[in-house]
């Protein structure tokens, strides 16, 4: 079994990782997060999780291990294959998978090409069985719900037509500026225009 590996970086394309180790070429499948982060000629270390198909072996890395471990994970998800968990992991963070099942929210999943309300519906079903196997990095995301200013300002950027996920992180920003104690219409304010000037 193949864990890691460390070597030069031959090509990025196409979600696929081309790493030179010592003289032999291995592909990598990797979501756009983790191809954004890797350029052509540096070292780099991959924490590889190995998928047996009926084409042959696919590798897939991950510069993040706790990723890699939310990464397995989302395969034991019934009709989640890696090439989906793959898709998860480039269009959403851990931090929307926490607030998603938070709020019982499957249209956060529905971000996703190709995930639809029911099969968002599903995942979000299956998350929650699943929430003391997924990474301690989404486990430990903070609630940033948990006080009633926070929560009014999420629901009145809601009633804007902002959908949840750009709310949540426009008030998480807002807080970062102002603290815990600021008010609601503070908070909504600050995350107003920190959303306008994006």
């Amino acid at each position: 079994m193949i864990v890691s590996l460390e070597g030069a970086v031959e090509s990025v394309n196409g979600g696929i990782v081309v790493i030179n180790v010592s003289g032999i070429g291995f592909g990598v499948f990797v979501d756009s997060q983790t191809e954004a982060k890797i350029q052509p000629g540096e070292k780099v270390k991959l924490h590889i999780s190995t998928v047996f198909t009926e084409k042959g072996m696919e590798l897939y890395g991950f510069l993040d291990p706790q990723k890699q471990e939310l990464f397995n994970t989302l395969l034991k998800i019934s009709k989640i294959g890696p090439k989906m968990a793959l898709r998860l992991l480039s269009h959403l963070k851990e931090e929307d998978l926490k607030i998603a099942m938070i709020h019982d929210d499957p249209s956060i999943l529905q971000q996703v090409p190709g995930i639809g309300k029911k099969t968002a519906e599903r995942l979000l079903f299956e998350l929650k069985r699943l929430e003391e196997d997924l990474t301690p990095v989404v486990k430990s995301v903070p609630d940033i719900s948990a006080s009633n200013s926070t929560s009014q300002a999420i629901e009145a950027l809601l009633s804007l037509g902002y959908d949840r996920s750009e709310a949540v992180s426009a008030v998480k920003k807002a807080l970062q500026k102002m603290g815990d104690r600021a008010t609601t219409e503070d908070i909504v304010k600050e995350a107003l225009k920190g959303i306008l000037s994006e």
